[in-house]
């Protein structure tokens, strides 16, 4: 078995397959002091195999360390469900639940995606932190390196948070220049949280 990767968790369901390239996969994130950042990584495995646990080593720099006991681990559990929100007709299928279903048998050409969260806390000095995601298994354990990026920005504190939801395919098709100005745009306007949720005939 062995990591891979994609950009869009919903690409990394329990049926997928990587592709070349995609593979040994490096897990990269960024956040700033006080902020959780989430990550997504999913094991494939091309023979069966039985998944025991995840783990997440210590996260250090020259200038400190994040425990891992900041963490939070999870496999993601795969559903069928509607592309509208208010209907019974089944549509595509999508990484619906956050659970921690392990031990678990994998069977051969399956994956098992996964999510897990840092807590960065307050005082952590600006620098790149490295670690290890890990995943034991009945043939051994096997890991991906971990590197996040704690920003020198200090977020202003607000009591309360607005929320976008958007349609990723519109998203896709932006180039980095104009996803930011959209975004400096939405926090102009008191917005300061974006989800991507399942959009009526679109996609996630």
């Amino acid at each position: 078995p062995f990591f891979f990767i994609r950009d869009f968790s919903g690409d990394m369901l329990d049926d997928t397959v990587p592709r070349r390239g995609e593979y040994p996969a490096v897990i990269n994130g960024f956040s700033a002091a006080g902020e959780i950042n989430g990550f997504f990584a999913a094991l494939h495995a091309p023979r069966k195999v039985t998944v025991k646990k995840i783990t997440l080593s210590d996260l250090s720099s020259g200038k400190g360390v994040i425990s891992s006991s900041n963490a939070e681990l999870f496999t993601l559990t795969n559903l069928y469900r509607s592309e509208y929100d208010r209907n019974r007709f089944i549509g595509r299928k999508t990484a619906e639940l956050l659970e921690y279903d392990l031990p678990a048998e994998l069977a051969a050409g399956k994956t098992l995606p996964c999510y897990f969260t840092v807590s960065v806390p307050a005082d952590t000095p600006a620098g790149t932190y490295k670690g290890t995601f890990s995943a034991e298994t009945s043939e051994g354990v096997i890991s991906a390196p971990v590197t996040l990026t704690v920003s020198a920005i200090k977020l202003k504190p607000h009591d309360r948070d607005f929320i976008l939801s958007a349609d990723a395919d519109r998203w896709r098709g932006m180039t980095d220049r104009e996803i930011d100005r959209e975004l400096s745009d939405m926090a102009r306007h008191g917005i300061n949280g974006l989800t991507l949720r399942m959009a009526p005939g679109g996609g996630i």
